[in-house]
């Protein structure tokens, strides 16, 4: 099934309108005939090796094979509005950053390390500053990131180019996020072709409508990939959440569908038939969709909300999870009823994490060799294909099916 992109309607229930619109009567159709899941194509089994969740080695070939390679999220910037706001971002075994609003159209992004002896230059999260000046010697730095002074100047007879300024990171924006370039990208790498095939899906959300209303931070005791995988499957829904989302989440209804490397899923909630016939306006708040931005951004539109979670790699079996809750603007009136939306789904994601340790426990002393995958995991599949196709170039790993 298609998507065409129209103009988005006004407040939150115009969120994806040109999207769920469409896969309303399908779902019901679906529903009717008590069918459960549709992939975009159907791919038979797959299987993972475990040593791919366990190995440090590994995870070591991981960081320089694939991440810096391919475009690593930053931050989103909603928060950003008057020259001079800023924010720190801190991800443990990434740079730490300062992301600055230098001025009405744009936002840069520097290393929070000055430049002089390496200290830490801003402490705080957030604020609006015109100069950033460093704890240890008291060198200040314009909010562009130009050297303002040096304490004792005369103690320096020249100061070289390189220590006149704090070193800049390679960022642009792209659906109100900064996205840091690669170091060692492909060739024809561009952020416009990374995102070219799902552009439309982002931009029917409309982050740029959206306030954001809190972040939280966990750090999971599991491999990356797999909290990955937990978020691009709804089969595990009426298991492991039989009593958070089962009873309202129709998750053995489901559509799986890929966008180049990226993937999405469509479910609908289990009014939504109801809620088709009396008040056909409300689609958005009937369905549920869970983007896959490769590899390791997961977007989810909730019915009163959109989450951002950053899955960041720490080590084989420690992954850094930073969630940003949004609000559309539009639904500033019922912003209670977001923030109950918010905590509904934190609860579920909770489980999600304490499942996902316990599988790590469990694959770090089995002695199986590999986790097996079916259709309704398809988006998994892609997933380990495309990671392949980065990190195993001239020899993939393949499915024993292939």
């Amino acid at each position: 099934m298609s998507d065409t992109t129209t103009r988005l309607l006004d407040g939150g229930e115009g969120v994806l309108n040109n999207v769920f619109s469409p896969y309303a009567d399908y779902f019901i159709d679906m529903n009717s005939q008590r069918n459960s899941f549709i992939a975009t194509q159907p791919v038979g089994i797959y299987e993972s090796q475990i040593k791919h969740y366990i190995c440090q080695e590994y995870f070591n070939h991981e960081q320089k094979g694939l991440w810096e390679k391919i475009p690593q999220f930053i931050a989103p910037i909603q928060g950003l509005e008057n020259i001079g706001d800023f924010i720190t971002v801190d991800y443990q075994g990434r740079v730490p950053m300062i992301v600055s609003k230098v001025d009405n159209e744009r936002c840069a992004v520097f290393e929070n390390v000055c430049p002089h002896r390496g200290a830490r230059i801003e402490s705080h999260t957030e604020g609006c500053k015109k100069a950033f000046v460093c704890p240890y010697h008291s060198w200040s730095f314009s909010h562009q990131g130009h050297l303002i002074a040096a304490r004792w100047r005369e103690a320096f007879p020249e100061i070289p180019e390189q220590y006149c300024s704090l070193h800049s990171i390679r960022a642009q924006q792209r659906f109100s996020m900064l996205w840091q370039i690669p170091n060692d990208p492909k060739p024809d790498f561009s952020l416009d072709n990374w995102f070219a095939a799902i552009e439309d899906q982002m931009s029917a959300i409309g982050f740029e409508q959206h306030q954001l209303l809190n972040s939280r931070e966990r750090m999971v005791q599991a491999n990356w990939k797999l909290l990955i995988e937990n978020f691009i499957e709804y089969y595990h829904v009426q298991s492991l959440h039989q009593k958070s989302l089962a009873p309202t989440l129709n998750g053995q209804l489901h559509s799986l569908d890929s966008f180049a490397q990226h993937g999405r899923i469509l479910t609908p909630l289990k009014n939504l038939a109801k809620v088709r016939q009396q008040t056909p306006h409300k689609i958005r708040r009937e369905m549920v969709a869970t983007y896959l931005l490769f590899p390791n951004i997961i977007i989810g539109v909730q019915p009163y909300h959109v989450f951002v979670s950053f899955y960041h790699p720490v080590s084989a079996n420690q992954t850094c999870s930073k969630t940003f809750n949004f609000i559309h603007n539009g639904d500033e009136k019922i912003k209670e009823v977001c923030q109950l939306d918010v905590e509904y789904l934190a609860e579920a994601l909770e489980e999600d994490y304490e499942a996902i340790e316990q599988v790590q426990k469990n694959l770090e002393i089995s002695s199986a060799q590999s986790l097996l995958y079916g259709e309704a995991e398809s988006l998994i599949s892609q997933l380990h294909h495309n990671l392949a196709a980065i990190l195993h170039p001239n020899g993939r790993e393949k499915n024993r099916h292939e």
